[in-house]
Parts: structure tokens; sequence; C-alpha cells
């Protein structure tokens, strides 16, 4: 797993990374620092497929998986060294692609 891609806002303390690896491709994980606490926001899918009108995914190609618990633990670990985040709390959001009732299994093993 690896970080391809970083982006800072220009508006507020929120960094987006698109992170890559073998198992599910080309993901985006997002970072709100704020001043009591770090939240990492994780995707639950590669895609959903929940078909929202208001969803920017609605109607793309690429599959819905599952991301596994493992996956979920390495972009943690991941985002603690590489965005530095030790200082503060941190909490995780899964308010990224996918509907996380849909893999709720996986996201409790977290």
């Amino acid at each position: 797993m690896k970080i391809i891609q970083t982006q800072q806002s220009a508006i507020d303390n929120v960094t987006k990374y698109i992170v890559e690896d073998m198992a599910f491709g080309k993901n985006e994980v997002s970072v709100i620092r704020k001043d009591t606490k770090n939240i990492i926001v994780l995707p639950s899918q590669t895609n959903c497929k929940m078909g929202c009108k208001f969803c920017h995914l609605t109607g793309t190609t690429r599959p819905a998986e599952d991301l596994s618990p493992y996956w979920f633990a390495r972009i943690i670990d991941l985002m603690r060294t590489e965005a530095k985040l030790n200082d503060k709390p941190l909490l995780i959001s899964f308010m990224g692609a996918g509907e996380p009732l849909l893999n709720y299994g996986n996201i409790l093993l977290v």
C-alpha cells in the first residue's frame, strides 16, 4: 500500500490522500486535523451500489467491493505514520465511498 497523491485544502485543515494497493486499487482517504483530535475519513467500499441520485459515485463503472478489516488496519497505520497523527486522539469516520452498513461486519472488526 502506498500514497500516490496528496492534496491539501486551501480553506481548512483537510488533506486528501489517494492510496493504492494490489487488492483494492486506488481509494481516497481524508485526514481532518482539529484542535483537540484528528479524524481519518475512510471509505467502507471501493465504490457504492446504492444508486442515490445526489451522489457523485452513482453510475460509475467501478465495482463496489467491501474493504477488508486488514485494509482498514493498514490504512490507519499508514495515515498515523505518513500524516503524523500520534499527537491527539484519533477518530475514524466511515463517510467516504460506499455504504458502511453494507460492510458492517468488516467495520466492526476494526
